[in-house]
């Protein structure tokens, strides 16, 4: 009787660090979805400031060759350059956010297989979670992360 009561007592344990992980995996799709429409519109932004960039570089390139003077030439060149590196600062922030945007890609793959990447999730979260069920495994090796 004993042994069925302890077996049953585990069960629901066992059934309560389910939800619990249940829930956590809810928690983080939430985040991940957040996160993917934040980068969506930031990449529409990148698209559109992309839009602009190349229509004042090439009303640019139409000022600077209608000069006729090397010292107007050289101050629209600065600015030429100026716009340049604006430009390159502008796409390594997008690539900056595309590798993000393909981190959480991978993340959400690997939590389809049950399994949360430490991208998504911290470690701390994870062995928070283990600490406040650690009362539900007696006996276990859990006592490690106390």
């Amino acid at each position: 009787m004993t042994t069925m009561l302890n077996f049953t007592m585990i069960t629901e344990h066992l059934e309560q660090g389910s939800v619990t992980l249940t829930q956590l995996l809810k928690e983080q799709l939430i985040v991940v979805k957040s996160t993917l429409r934040t980068i969506n519109e930031t990449l529409t932004d990148v698209e559109y400031n992309e839009q602009k960039m190349r229509q004042g570089l090439t009303a640019l390139q139409s000022h600077v060759t209608t000069l006729g003077t090397q010292e107007e030439n050289a101050t629209h060149l600065l600015s030429l350059k100026i716009t340049l590196d604006h430009i390159v600062r502008a796409l390594d922030a997008a690539q900056t956010t595309l590798r993000n945007l393909d981190i959480l890609v991978e993340s959400i793959a690997i939590a389809q297989k049950g399994t949360l990447a430490p991208r998504v999730m911290s470690p701390s979260m994870l062995l928070d979670a283990l600490r406040n069920s650690s009362s539900f495994f007696h006996g276990t090796q859990l006592s490690l992360f106390h």
